[in-house]
């Protein structure tokens, strides 16, 4: 066979291949009988109605949207978060939707509920920060309880004599406050040359100052009696005692005497007549008296400058209805409520002495550790410890 003939043999095959195919399919496919009186479907004729109308509707909120570009961006927008299978709520929607977490007032701290500690109305004349001076006598310096320095002070100080006596309290902050200075310099000469005094002790005092001064001078140096915070039994004169010759020094002529007014208040001492207050002591500045009222008042006080007189005076700003002054060991303080009490250091406020003989002090619940002193004048200090500082 010629390629000629091979080839018009397999053009005839193809063409009987797809007459078969072509057959077959006419064979399978179904057929349909024009129904003969046939009625319109109602049904149908509806529906495509229904198509025509939402149809003309799309069409003119297209036409709509077209001239109002932020609609128009509005439905993309809506269109694209439909196709990667995410949802757009409408505000009405969204706040139909409840939050995860319930947050009303998580932020907030609930407000410290007070407790009412009774005390009686006299004791305003007992404490620490009783201020006693010129204007306000204090009527228990025959009877304050006191205790013995001699057989319960520590080795690192001296005695100008054996009959000292301080409050137990007082006592106690002196013992420290002299250690501490012995662990700083090396040196044990601290001198206790006068502490508490009796009314008779003072009139005592005050007779030889005037007599060899003079009044006018005494009364720049000694209290009037009764009214001298010798009297209190936390008030200290105190000097350095020089061993190699047994004489006295000065704390304003000691290398180390700097070191008494730097560091009193880390052991609840001030310095109680400073230089820059006279005209509100009345008393001539004195570099060796100082005067015990806790920490951290005496932080507060030296830090700030102040004289007793003007901290009590200024105390009397903080009450529990209103505010209350916020203080750390360092002397720092802040103004706080009672919604919102810190969570280190002290929290300390005023409260005036009721006229009845008994004075109801507020005291944050849950605070067990706290103390109630009378301010000698009108009412009490309530300082409360309420964190991390040591005491």
């Amino acid at each position: 066979m010629t390629p000629q003939q091979k080839a018009e043999y397999l053009r005839r095959l193809e063409a009987q291949r797809r007459a078969e195919q072509q057959r077959r399919g006419n064979e399978q496919r179904p057929k349909y009988r024009k129904r003969k009186g046939a009625k319109p479907n109602v049904g149908l004729i509806f529906f495509a109605a229904v198509i025509c109308v939402v149809v003309g509707i799309s069409v003119h909120q297209i036409s709509k949207n077209s001239a109002d570009p932020v609609e128009t961006d509005s439905l993309l927008q809506t269109l694209q978060d439909v196709e990667r299978g995410e949802t757009t709520n409408t505000p009405a929607e969204q706040e139909q939707t409840p939050p995860p977490f319930e947050t009303e007032g998580e932020n907030t701290v609930p407000a410290v509920e007070f407790s009412s500690v009774s005390v009686n109305s006299a004791d305003i004349n007992q404490g620490d920060l009783i201020l006693v001076n010129y204007e306000h006598p204090y009527s228990l310096a025959d009877t304050v309880d006191t205790v013995e320095v001699y057989s319960n002070k520590t080795a690192s100080y001296y005695l100008s004599t054996t009959n000292h006596r301080l409050t137990e309290r007082a006592l106690n902050a002196m013992n420290r406050y002299a250690d501490g200075f012995a662990a700083d310099t090396g040196l044990s000469e601290i001198l206790v040359v006068s502490a508490y005094r009796s009314m008779a002790d003072q009139q005592s005092v005050w007779d030889s100052k005037v007599q060899s001064n003079g009044e006018e001078y005494a009364k720049n140096y000694v209290a009037v009696p009764g009214h001298s915070e010798h009297h209190t039994g936390m008030a200290l004169d105190l000097s350095f005692y020089r061993p190699s010759d047994g004489a006295s020094v000065p704390i304003s002529e000691h290398e180390q005497g700097f070191w008494m007014t730097e560091h009193c208040a880390e052991y609840g001492f001030i310095l109680r007549y400073p230089e820059s207050k006279v005209d509100i002591t009345k008393i001539s500045y004195e570099p060796w008296h100082f005067r015990f009222v806790g920490k951290p008042h005496a932080a507060v006080i030296m830090r700030k400058g102040l004289c007793l007189e003007e901290y009590i005076a200024q105390i009397k700003n903080y009450t529990p209805d209103t505010k209350l002054l916020h203080a750390l060991e360092d002397g720092t303080t802040a103004e706080v409520t009672a919604s919102e009490l810190p969570t280190e250091g002290y929290v300390i406020y005023y409260v005036p002495s009721a006229e009845t003989e008994a004075t109801e002090i507020p005291v944050p619940s849950g605070y067990e550790n706290y103390i109630i002193s009378g301010n000698n004048w009108d009412g009490f200090i309530v300082t409360v410890y309420v964190g991390k500082e040591s005491q």
